[in-house]
């Protein structure tokens, strides 16, 4: 290679590190904008999702206010339990649908409503029983209630789980769990600190009315009815925007779950495996520790 050659080489390389860059490139971040809006959905749809996990996490702090034994506060962990058993009945929601209403619609439509519906029909019967506790049987029918909502609210993870796979791009489907993460936390915070904090009387009056200047009162300015009537409508009003949002089809091909009988014969597997069995035991009883 002569002199020129060599020159020639020199500034190429010496003008390439001074090109601007390609403005028709695509960024890193192009990809995540084009989901943007389906990230938002899916925030939001797991911040509902966390209310009634943080409101059945409030239940405990309420009862303890009213000198509820520990051993009643105990009984009311058995609400938690569905959230951790769910993989018992996730093939059941994976595999059973209508075609023509949307694979993760005919779970996620039904499960909103019930929430909302029940949320209203239970709000004042909840709070006679978490505020006035005369028996154990209160306490089971509580309990009974708020496992209901545990329930539902873990069927709706199994069904949002999966319409966020097929919701997102295949280059943006990591961002399923930052959703799940940032939007159930929120919801829990919600769910949970706004009964604990804003139901006390005494944190009221102390806080909160004296900056309005408002006189104190023997409640709080949120109650457990109150809260649980507002999300219910929420939840509805939420039951009746899904059904216009259109549900795409899984967009890998490869990527297809086996039928029902499949699913729980893997199960079976999964769960006779000793590491599995100990794991399970823990979760399962760390509660009731």
């Amino acid at each position: 290679m002569d002199s020129s050659q060599l020159n020639h080489e020199a500034v190429m390389i010496e003008s390439s590190l001074f090109l601007e860059p390609d403005k028709n490139a695509p960024s890193k971040h192009s990809g995540v904008k084009k989901d943007l809006k389906h990230i938002f959905f899916l925030i939001y749809l797991y911040l509902l999702q966390g209310v009634p996990l943080g409101l059945a996490a409030s239940i405990p702090f309420l009862l303890a206010t009213r000198k509820v034994s520990y051993a009643d506060q105990g009984t009311f962990t058995f609400a938690f339990y569905p959230f951790s058993i769910k993989l018992l009945w996730a093939p059941i929601v994976d595999s059973c649908f209508f075609s023509r209403f949307g694979r993760r619609k005919s779970w996620l439509i039904p499960v909103q409503v019930l929430i909302g519906v029940f949320m209203i029909a239970s709000a004042n019967f909840a709070q006679s029983l978490a505020y006035n506790l005369n028996s154990k049987t209160d306490v089971v029918i509580l309990t009974g209630i708020f496992t209901i909502f545990t329930f539902l609210a873990a069927t709706q993870d199994i069904a949002l789980d999966g319409w966020a796979i097929s919701m997102l791009s295949k280059e943006n489907v990591a961002w399923q769990s930052t959703c799940n993460g940032v939007g159930q936390t929120a919801g829990f915070f919600i769910g949970n600190i706004s009964i604990i904090v804003f139901e006390s009387a005494k944190f009221c009056n102390k806080y909160i009315r004296p900056f309005f200047n408002l006189p104190s009162q023997d409640s709080g300015i949120i109650s457990l009815e109150k809260f649980m009537y507002a999300f219910g409508i929420v939840f509805l009003a939420t039951a009746f925007l899904i059904m216009f949002k259109k549900e795409l089809e899984n967009q890998d091909p490869d990527d297809q779950s086996g039928g029902l009988i499949e699913s729980y014969l893997n199960i079976k597997k999964l769960l006779s495996l000793k590491s599995i069995q100990k794991v399970a035991l823990i979760f399962l009883t760390a509660k009731r520790a």
